[in-house]
């Protein structure tokens, strides 16, 4: 099929960011189940997955210096962007302590303040990405209107 050759010929980066977007949506499906056994061990697999994922996803952006074009560019914009590179590790470090919390405690009356809290990581991930995709996007738009 179309597709499996497609997924095959893809790039691990778009490969990575596929996966992570189809876990983020079955995590986000999990949120607003009720929470039983069952969806306790969903929740561990999907986020036992992304905590494998991510590493490898935050390594593959910061290979040969993250958002080095940007910084090279605009070194003015260093602290801007070593923020954004700090919140790698604050992103998974967050995701592996609710990891950890799920496995702790009665799932049962714990559920509610983990599912927010679980929502509130993947806000904070959301916003992440869209920093980096908007500090990519004004220095690329800087740079075009310097070169005319």
């Amino acid at each position: 099929m179309w597709h499996e050759t497609a997924v095959a010929e893809a790039t691990p980066a778009y490969q990575m960011l596929a996966l992570e977007h189809l876990l983020l949506g079955d995590l986000r499906e999990l949120l607003i189940e009720e929470p039983t056994p069952h969806t306790r061990k969903a929740l561990s697999c999907v986020l036992d997955m992304l905590l494998r994922l991510l590493p490898s996803q935050f390594a593959m952006e910061e290979h040969g210096g993250y958002l080095c074009g940007v910084t090279e560019e605009f070194p003015t914009w260093y602290e801007k962007v070593e923020a954004l590179r700090d919140e790698h590790g604050e992103l998974y470090a967050e995701l592996l302590g609710l990891r950890s919390e799920l496995d702790a405690g009665d799932f049962q009356s714990s559920a509610e303040r983990l599912q927010q809290r679980l929502a509130d990581w993947m806000e904070h991930l959301a916003s992440h990405e869209e920093a980096e995709r908007s500090i990519v996007h004004i220095a690329s738009t800087l740079d075009i209107g310097e070169g005319e």
